[in-house]
């Protein structure tokens, strides 16, 4: 019989979730195309989980081989795509701590068309294979590893791409373009004097070799839309307060709306002087100074169906490492600090070297735990000894009360018998007698 309450009770709670999801926009979370993007975070570049990696280069089917183009439909001329940076990057993942340094120039990617691939092992999952001798083919784009501050030699390498060679692709190849968080893709081409029908779809690949390693295949380049017409709030501040004044625990959702939003944009916190010119503000590398930072976790669900490129995004932060949807997608520099001044950081991808500032954050601790602390304090140290003082006093008054009652009871009582001995030792008989 107890348990029949909370049964329709948790009924109830039930039923007011689901009309309060039908009164609202409907989120709908997104689904990363790679495991190994989705829950990964390291706290520091030695303590990479090396289940994932080979000796040096990570599993194929682990790589997001990324390069993001910039989509402009209205362009004047007969481009519609652009580069949004100068420089265009690549991360390769792996671990190269025990590669000889000397040998850094000889880390190499060739980038070549399907058909310049070989069929591989359909039983050992191996789709497509590299030719030995891929990397000396004139067909190819092959691009060197050279040092930089970008890399982390037990986690990846960024290796700076040749945009004129990708160029000459736009032109000759129609582009596969991921425009949505359900990549969806979309054909673009630069030269607008042929029809899209008489050019092929682009479908190109990424081969690696080492000094130290054989050539294999490493995975389809993927190309990624530059995130545009993004609402921002560039002069604002959210204010972010901890949840509890003992733990300092916090989470804090952001929103984003815009056009070509994709699975692959990261959000990021960036920490700045309290005394930084706000005409200097900027977003540096996404790799160099990133704080804390997160990939959309949620999206909702689209009204206009016919508009693809148009998106809105949920970003969810936290500092709670039990939560299940927590996402980092690599290396934390530092801890977020209260009373200290951030920005928040857009990143096309994890490639980008320059983010797009979107909003201002500033950490408060929660006064409202601070002030319940301080009375609960208060209460411990002041008013809980006063009020067992009072109520040691009040009992001290009420046990002397009870003492006089009880002495005049027994008074009341032994009456008659003090009485008669008064009587015999006044001798009052014998004068009532007479």
């Amino acid at each position: 019989m107890f348990f029949m309450p909370l049964f329709f009770l948790h009924a109830l709670f039930c039923i007011v979730q689901f009309f309060a999801l039908c009164l609202h926009d409907e989120v709908e979370k997104i689904e990363y195309v790679q495991d190994l993007t989705r829950i990964k975070y390291y706290d520091s570049s030695n303590h990479i989980d090396k289940t994932y990696l080979y000796k040096y280069v990570a599993q194929s089917s682990l790589q997001d081989l990324l390069i993001t183009v910039k989509i402009q439909k209205n362009g004047s001329d007969d481009k519609v795509i652009f580069f949004p940076k100068k420089k265009s990057f690549m991360k390769i993942t792996g671990d190269w701590t025990e590669y000889p340094t000397e040998k850094n120039e000889l880390i190499c990617v060739a980038f070549a068309l399907k058909k310049d691939l070989l069929k591989g092992n359909s039983l050992k999952g191996d789709m497509l294979k590299c030719p030995e001798t891929i990397f000396s083919s004139p067909n190819v784009y092959k691009v060197c590893y050279k040092e930089n501050n970008y890399s982390v030699r037990n986690l990846f390498l960024y290796m700076e791409l040749s945009q004129a060679y990708l160029e000459k692709l736009f032109l000759t190849f129609n582009i596969p373009v991921v425009v949505n968080t359900d990549n969806y893709i979309v054909y673009f081409t630069n030269n607008k004097k042929k029809s899209k029908d008489e050019k092929p779809p682009l479908d190109l690949h990424a081969c690696y070799m080492s000094g130290e390693e054989s050539v294999y295949y490493l995975g389809k380049v993927i190309f990624n839309s530059y995130p545009t017409d993004i609402e921002r709030n560039v002069n604002d501040y959210d204010t972010i307060y901890t949840k509890s004044f003992l733990t300092s625990n916090w989470d804090y959702n952001f929103v984003m709306t815009g056009e070509y939003i994709t699975a692959y944009n990261r959000l990021a916190f960036i920490r700045y002087a309290r005394d930084f010119d706000d005409k200097d503000k900027k977003c540096p590398p996404f790799w160099n100074y990133a704080i804390l930072g997160a990939g959309p976790l949620n999206k909702l669900k689209k009204k206009d169906k016919k508009n693809v490129t148009k998106n809105s995004v949920q970003y969810f932060f936290t500092n709670d490492n039990s939560t299940p949807n927590y996402y980092i997608p690599y290396i934390k520099n530092d801890d977020l600090q209260t009373n200290e001044n951030y920005l928040i950081c857009l990143y096309s991808d994890e490639n980008d070297f320059e983010g797009m500032q979107i909003i201002n954050a500033h950490f408060y601790i929660n006064t409202t735990d601070s002030i319940i602390l301080i009375f609960l304090i208060i209460f411990v140290i002041i008013v809980l000894p006063l009020l067992f003082s009072l109520t040691y006093l009040c009992a001290l008054f009420k046990i002397n009360a009870l003492k006089v009652k009880m002495q005049k009871l027994q008074l009341l009582n032994r009456k008659d018998e003090i009485e008669d001995r008064l009587k015999k030792e006044l001798n009052l008989d014998q004068y009532e007698c007479i």
